[in-house]
């Protein structure tokens, strides 16, 4: 019998996370739980860190500009499936997408929608869908 070890279970959990958020990529509909929402921010910060790295090994960054070739296309790339997660986890909250919104007035707008975003979600249903922590719970319960 082959066991799953604990940091192999994470692993994927993190992995399932990401995936989860980038294949929908144009879903603004429905509620994204908080593990999902960071997994996915963080993991785009540590992928565009990485890639400026070798945007400025390779001479390819731009102080100008702030970014790289390979940073700023994985910056473009990325900005649907992070409005959409972001999006999503307003809706946790109960709130509508619309809020989103906000985040056109400079340093206020983004920094109250992020802690927004960091608060625990509604428990149970709300109008905007199931409570995502119980969707996803079956893909991680204990064989």
């Amino acid at each position: 019998m082959i066991t799953t070890t604990t940091t192999e279970k994470g692993s994927k959990k993190i992995i399932f996370y990401y995936q989860n958020a980038w294949r929908r990529f144009g879903d603004f509909d429905g509620r994204s739980a908080r593990t999902e929402f960071l997994i996915f921010w963080f993991g785009n910060f540590l992928i565009i860190l990485l890639l400026t790295i070798i945007d400025v090994l390779l001479g390819w960054f731009s102080a100008n500009v702030g970014l790289g070739i390979l940073s700023g296309l994985f910056s473009l790339a990325s900005i649907g499936p992070s409005w959409a997660a972001f999006i999503r986890r307003i809706h946790d909250s109960g709130h509508t997408g619309w809020l989103s919104v906000t985040t056109l007035i400079p340093l206020v707008g983004w920094l109250a929608l992020f802690v927004l975003a960091l608060l625990k979600g509604q428990e149970g249903e709300n109008k905007y869908g199931v409570n995502p922590r119980v969707r996803y719970s079956s893909e991680f319960v204990e064989e």
